[in-house]
């Protein structure tokens, strides 16, 4: 479904879920990095079904909303629904393995 990638940042705040992956928070003062990946054109509507079960929007926890990179690109990311509080922010996302 990628046609490529490349490193980039949105505005908001990340969080460790406490459940081995990260949560994002857009529309409240911060910087996340993350990586902008490129959908074919012609696959996204395929595409963006499958990224919703991977994400599980269907609890609710995520819900896919449109984010503006710091370079401009409009772009897709999931943010958490629920409250964030006694969530650890972190600076960025490091997977078990790397830490």
């Amino acid at each position: 479904f990628a046609n490529g990638h490349r490193p980039t940042t949105v505005s908001g705040q990340l969080y460790d879920s406490g459940n081995g992956w990260p949560v994002a928070v857009f529309g409240v003062e911060g910087e996340i990095p993350g990586v902008l990946v490129e959908l074919d054109p012609e696959l996204v509507d395929v595409a963006l079904p499958i990224l919703d079960d991977v994400e599980d929007t269907a609890t609710d926890l995520l819900r896919r909303v449109e984010v503006v990179t710091a370079d401009g690109e409009r772009a897709w990311a999931y943010h958490c629904t629920q409250a964030v509080d006694g969530l650890t922010p972190i600076e960025r996302w490091v997977e078990q393995a790397e830490r």
